[in-house]
């Protein structure tokens, strides 16, 4: 089954320092948070998650605390959504570096014609003036 679906089938929920959070309400926190605050983000409560899955493991050697699996699917949808937003964010930065690429290009692109214009003999320049003044005036 799903991870997703099957948290929501259970009504799953996780602990935060603002209280109790569902599935849904973990896509919109961020992955971290600045240090010294205890602000609800995905990084604390995966660490949580994990920590508690690790005393659960020590706990009892011979059975497994009926916790893990809950939190065992806790730690999934957290690494899962954490992936995501990774990606997410990943692919928001490729597409600012882009953009600021073509920037430069067309800003290259456009001091290569200024320059092909200063560049121009007066005579280019009053001959394609004339031009241009003799379209505006036929319209």
């Amino acid at each position: 089954m799903d991870i997703f679906l099957k948290a929501t089938k259970t009504k799953l929920r996780f602990k935060s320092p603002v209280g109790y959070l569902t599935t849904e309400d973990l896509w919109s926190l961020p992955l971290t948070a600045p240090r010294g605050t205890r602000k609800a983000n995905l990084d604390d409560i995966a660490k949580d998650v994990a920590r508690e899955i690790k005393d659960d493991d020590v706990e009892s050697f011979v059975t497994k605390s009926t916790a893990s699996p809950k939190n065992d699917l806790r730690l999934s949808i957290l690494k899962k959504i954490i992936d995501e937003k990774l990606n997410d964010a990943n692919k928001a930065n490729d597409a600012q570096l882009k953009r600021a690429r073509k920037q430069k290009l067309l800003e290259a692109k456009q001091s290569i014609e200024d320059g092909a214009v200063s560049s121009m003999s007066k005579e280019q320049i009053d001959k394609e003036l004339k031009e241009i003044n003799d379209s505006l005036d036929s319209e």
